[in-house]
């Protein structure tokens, strides 16, 4: 799994993720630590999440549960901001439903897209 993290300054999104390759529990922890971890990071930031190209081979929603987990424990760092995802198929769509039901009581809310434009869009203005 492969990810990449760019902060933006003074545009929404404040941060851009790019995941890629085979999903793993250990690649997705990876990622999160990492953007939350970063020292340019901020508590309520809003974040656009590229998954297009993420492939949820042997990935269930066990694991999504488990990082989902790791995510909740982790709320505090993550504060009262938001992810757009955007997705390409309808399995890892689903994986994230199964995320939004974990993470329901966060703050930080997260919505799903199949286009770019929607999520820019949500991230705007995000309900």
């Amino acid at each position: 799994m492969h990810h990449e993290i760019v902060f933006v300054e003074g545009q929404i999104p404040d941060a851009l993720v790019t995941v890629s390759g085979q999903m793993t529990i250990e690649g997705s922890e990876k990622w999160l630590a990492e953007l939350v971890g970063d020292p340019r990071w901020r508590p309520g930031m809003k974040t656009l999440v590229d998954m297009t190209d993420l492939l949820p081979i042997n990935f269930d929603g066990t694991g999504v549960r488990a990082v989902a987990d790791t995510t909740v424990n982790q709320s505090e760092s993550w504060g009262a901001g938001c992810s757009a995802v955007i997705v390409s198929n309808e399995v890892l769509y689903g994986l994230l439903r199964v995320w939004q039901a974990v993470t329901v009581d966060m703050e930080w809310k997260t919505d799903i897209f199949y286009t770019r434009e929607e999520a820019l869009a949500w991230l705007e203005n995000p309900t």
